[in-house]
């Protein structure tokens, strides 16, 4: 009775599948097969239980793919980078090894590793633009030296090949916001907007209008966005508002309700923090600096 018996797989016992002699199974192919049946069962910790006790038995690139991505979508990062970067050195050619270490790197906030791994790659105009949206996420951390320039430069060998991509666009107001070229950056902003006929820049444009000192606009935008798009977006919208409501004396309930659903949707905001440190440098009134310290202390921090 040759074949190949599931109890050892899943704890119970059925008869004997038969195996082709001419055509053999893969000695790894029922654990290959479990693996993606609790997949899209959405059993996602026995899965990735069954891939690495597979992973340990097989020196197979399918299991491996298995484990690396499992890890990944149950946010085990670290684990996730060590084991790709260690099945990199048994297939150099898979390409969603590097992918998944560097993405895993950059939630573990080793964006310097991330961008060496994500070089294996060799982002440029002809990879994707996942790998190259990626490269210039690293890039936009500032966490890396000479970032301004790399992503420039990067861009510029991007954009001329694809003017109308969406993502590479809203990389290259991102870079020309942080570079505080604002004018440039709501340009850019406005552009995407036009291009796709979507609002969820809004909460973009409305900030920088703010900044621009097109208050009256700028908040226009951002109520429209506090309605619409993703709890995130929202969320900045909302506390955008509660800054800019902040600073006007007759608009401090707008501004506290602003800032209580906003930390509801999304309690201490990275982003939103960082937008108070902002203006609170670029601001020449000491009054508004401390009451944005206040809020920074009450809503962020």
């Amino acid at each position: 009775e040759d074949g190949i018996r599931d109890d050892l797989v899943t704890g119970v016992q059925t008869c004997a599948l038969p195996i082709s002699i001419k055509n053999p199974l893969p000695i790894s192919q029922p654990y290959e097969l479990l693996i993606q049946i609790l997949r899209r069962s959405g059993e996602w910790r026995e899965a990735y239980k069954r891939a690495l006790d597979a992973s340990k038995l097989f020196v197979d690139e399918s299991i491996y793919i298995h484990v690396g991505e499992i890890a990944f979508h149950l946010q085990a990062f670290n684990e996730c980078a060590t084991f790709c970067q260690r099945a990199l050195t048994k297939y150099p050619e898979n390409r969603v090894f590097p992918l998944l270490a560097s993405k895993s790197l950059k939630n573990l906030g080793n964006e310097k590793e991330a961008l060496r791994v994500l070089n294996i790659l060799r982002p440029g105009p002809s990879n994707s633009e996942e790998v190259n949206v990626l490269y210039l996420e690293l890039l936009l951390t500032k966490k890396i030296g000479g970032w301004e320039v790399m992503a420039k430069n990067f861009l510029d060998s991007l954009l001329p090949l694809n003017p109308r991509n969406v993502a590479y666009k809203s990389m290259e107001a991102t870079l020309l916001y942080q570079m505080a070229k604002y004018r440039e950056a709501l340009q850019t902003y406005n552009s995407l907007i036009n291009l796709t006929g979507s609002r969820r820049w809004l909460v973009e444009t409305g900030w920088i209008k703010f900044l621009l000192k097109q208050k009256s606009q700028a908040i226009t935008d951002l109520e429209m966005a506090s309605i619409q798009g993703n709890q995130l977006n929202r969320s900045l919208a909302l506390y955008r508002l509660g800054l800019i409501y902040s600073l006007s004396m007759n608009k401090k309930v707008e501004s506290t309700n602003s800032y209580t659903k906003a930390s509801e949707l999304a309690p201490r905001l990275q982003k939103a923090e960082e937008d108070h440190l902002l203006f609170i440098e670029m601001s020449k009134s000491q009054e508004d600096r401390t009451i944005l310290e206040r809020n920074l202390k009450l809503y962020l921090q």
